[in-house]
């Protein structure tokens, strides 16, 4: 299991295609959940909703997480979050800048 996660997501990750944040972050969590039990890929929804209840507010003014990328971000925390509690994986993700 950990080895066909890896696999896929070194892939995404080396593929040239792939390097806009918002999209690689949503393959990232589509890859874990492909590989996860199907009790958590049933529980993803609860688990996206408790970690979004943690990020800091949507702000008008501009200055507070704007939509797609709040959406990028809980992304890739449900894939870590679903990583480490089903298959204890610490899924470790960086962006250069």
């Amino acid at each position: 299991m950990f080895e066909s996660v890896t696999r896929n997501l070194t892939r995404k990750f080396n593929d040239k295609n792939v390097r806009d944040f918002e999209a690689t972050a949503q393959e990232v969590r589509q890859a874990v959940l492909k590989a996860a039990s199907p009790v958590w890929r049933q529980e993803e929804n609860a688990v996206a909703s408790r970690l979004r209840q943690a990020l800091p507010p949507l702000a008008a003014d501009g200055l507070g997480l704007q939509p797609v990328r709040e959406q990028a971000i809980l992304d890739v925390l449900v894939a870590q979050e679903i990583a480490r509690i089903n298959m204890g994986i610490d899924l470790v993700i960086a962006q250069p800048h």
